[in-house]
């Protein structure tokens, strides 16, 4: 076996179903197991410093008894590499355009409502309270997880009457009310006071950057930010193109690593893009957006690589390896940027500085 056939085998493990830990050890115990355990062997052979201290706590957990330590050692290695693969097959999925095959299409109004990857949010005629499970006439199915469930009452309260489009889960279709998915919900949202005009001149780009550094756990919710939630940072840009035109993007930048290779790496980037023709001097209070759009950007590897390194503040940045919309609404008030980026993005930290810093006098 040569490294590139090990991938593939820790590929194929990352889609099984279930607890992969528990189906090794049943696999390994049965019959027709060559492959498995030739990709274990393989594995058992590359061991190093850093497999050995990163697994010497699950040695205690009883799983793979019967084999020598270091042969346990690399059935946790390829667990664990087969989840990280699984975590980023699952968020390639979840950038991935819709087809039109999709199980949702089997309801034609949900094909004639649909633009590109977003689907016309005004045709669901139900929503389960504090839920992002949508009724459709006989037939259940979810919208996109990604979307936290106070938008969704957000939009229904205050904007029901300008346009939105919204990504719908693509292989739900249920006759029965599915189980509820875990989607956050934001307790209490910030009091904020607002720019007073929007002076930023034709021509010019302005920006912000706010980091996590994660260093001390006296700080409770940067160190949880960081560590748990693997927020590293939120970049800001503004631009004025002409004098009756001013575009934003901020995006949030989360950071996998595989715990056993750090040149294997995913970013997810939480994006919000709007754009208006509010002129230089106007009030913010009474600017109007022509749209907002929140947006799902993965980038792998080497690609994580560059966004890691560039920043938005200074123009052009990383291109993402997949990038989906899973939000867009048009025609509301630019102050209803705050409560969006603060229910979309995670970091709680970061989004109440920025929002602190650029918004208030």
């Amino acid at each position: 076996m040569d490294i590139n056939q090990y991938k593939t085998e820790i590929d194929a493990i990352s889609h099984w179903k279930g607890e992969i830990y528990r189906i090794m050890e049943f696999r390994l115990n049965g019959k027709n197991n060559e492959a498995l355990k030739e990709t274990i062997e393989f594995r058992k052979a590359t061991i190093n410093g850093q497999d050995r201290n990163f697994t010497s706590g699950y040695l205690d957990l009883g799983l793979f008894d019967g084999q020598d330590e270091d042969y346990r050692i690399a059935c946790f290695c390829v667990c664990m590499e087969a989840e990280y693969q699984r975590d980023v097959n699952r968020e390639i999925e979840s950038c991935s355009g819709y087809e039109g095959d999709e199980p949702i299409f089997e309801r034609p109004v949900l094909c004639e409502n649909r633009i590109k990857d977003l689907i016309n949010y005004r045709i669901f005629n139900h929503r389960e309270p504090a839920s992002n499970i949508f009724k459709l006439d006989d037939s259940w199915g979810y919208f996109d997880r990604r979307i936290p469930a106070q938008i969704y009452e957000w939009i229904d309260n205050c904007f029901a009457d300008k346009p939105c489009r919204i990504r719908v889960e693509p292989q739900g279709v249920y006759r029965k009310k599915p189980k509820q998915m875990l989607i956050e919900c934001m307790v209490i949202s910030p009091q904020f006071k607002w720019w007073k005009t929007l002076n930023i001149y034709k021509g010019n780009t302005t920006g912000s950057e706010y980091v996590l550094l994660g260093n001390d756990i006296k700080n409770t919710n940067d160190y949880w930010d960081y560590h748990v939630l693997k927020i590293r940072r939120l970049e800001v840009s503004e631009t004025r193109k002409d004098n009756d035109y001013i575009s934003m993007m901020i995006e949030e930048i989360e950071e996998h690593v595989n715990p056993l290779n750090s040149q294997e790496k995913y970013l997810i980037g939480r994006m919000i893009h709007l754009d208006s023709n509010a002129t230089i001097g106007t009030n913010f209070k009474d600017a109007v957006l022509n749209h907002i759009d929140l947006a799902y950007n993965l980038y792998i590897n080497t690609d994580a690589d560059n966004r890691i390194n560039g920043h938005l503040c200074y123009g052009k940045i990383q291109t993402a390896t997949y990038r989906t919309h899973i939000l867009r609404i048009e025609d509301i008030p630019f102050e209803s940027l705050f409560k969006l980026a603060y229910s979309f993005f995670k970091s709680k930290t970061l989004t109440s500085e920025w929002l602190s810093n650029e918004f208030t006098n």
